[in-house]
């Protein structure tokens, strides 16, 4: 029975050793370019998507600028559709040699393959043309911005001699849908617009993705004499007091709408709304008018 214990603490202590020296596997979120074929003729269009493993770690906020040979490429289009990115700090832009972008996505995303955004490119000459990432930055979804371990794979792809290959016709995209309903936030901030009010809108479209918005205030809902003005978020309202009807129109590259509105925070009175008493009257005539037909129709 001694000598069965002594074997068991020799066991245990063995255990602590070993475990001493083992590795513990450092998880990294990885940052990879996906392109379906890596050989492409010179003059053709191609799709490169930009995509995130996060290594089963809860990621709420990336950045980071694309590099690519404008000698061999150029930048056909940028696409934002289903992208695991709910709120563009900076949309992906061309810029200074390269696609700089920032993002959040409150609450964050556990993926293996989420979509950050695509570049659409058109192979201009021969060459073996290398798309890499740098100054990237991942921050963790834990409430204190923690940044992620990280890590980077870039893409090679051989331009070979123009041939009789056509555009891919993956890349023509057929989108009748208008972008996914959104809600539009009215704030105010001390350290923004002179503390005025304004209003904070992101939509998200699937197919096309969003081009523009527009906006409009009115303080009535049949009389609308407002027009539509080009609007970016966050915008400053111009009815201070709050006491107007708020539509933001999402439009995306197919031309699709969607259209949304905020009702007034601070009403006017019904008393002091034209729109009001035109009902009011307008249904006292029809009364009127109904009854004095009645009384025509007795003689």
């Amino acid at each position: 029975m001694k000598k069965y214990k002594i074997k068991i603490r020799a066991i245990k202590y063995l255990l602590m050793i070993m475990a001493v020296f083992v590795a513990v596997p450092v998880f990294a979120s990885e940052f990879s370019f996906d392109m379906p074929d890596k050989n492409i003729s010179a003059g053709e269009k191609f799709k490169v998507d930009l995509n995130i493993n996060t290594e089963k770690e809860s990621i709420n906020a990336v950045e980071g600028k694309i590099i690519f040979p404008a000698d061999l490429l150029e930048l056909s289009e940028i696409r934002e559709g289903n992208s695991t990115v709910n709120f563009w700090v900076e949309k992906p832009v061309y810029k200074d040699g390269g696609v700089s972008f920032s993002g959040i996505t409150p609450g964050g995303y556990i993926l293996d393959k989420g979509l950050i955004f695509s570049l659409v490119f058109t192979a201009k000459s021969e060459g073996n043309a290398l798309i890499k990432i740098e100054n990237v930055n991942a921050l963790k979804n834990d409430g204190n911005g923690t940044p992620a371990a990280l890590k980077t794979l870039d893409l090679s792809v051989i331009i070979t001699k123009a041939g009789s290959s056509s555009d891919n016709l993956d890349l023509v995209i057929v989108d009748k849908t208008p972008p996914d309903t959104f809600k539009p936030e009215i704030a105010q901030d001390t350290n923004l617009f002179d503390n005025k009010w304004f209003i904070v809108f992101v939509a998200q479209d699937k197919g096309s993705d969003v081009a523009s918005y527009m906006i409009k205030e009115s303080k009535y809902n049949i009389f609308d004499f407002s027009s539509w003005v080009p609007a970016e978020s966050p915008q400053v309202l111009a009815d201070q007091g709050l006491r107007s009807n708020v539509y933001v129109k999402a439009i995306d590259k197919a031309g699709n709408e969607r259209i949304v509105k905020l009702s007034p925070q601070n009403p006017i009175p019904w008393y002091t709304n034209f729109e009001d008493w035109f009902i009011i009257v307008l249904g006292i005539i029809c009364v009127l008018a109904y009854f004095f037909s009645l009384r025509k129709i007795k003689k």
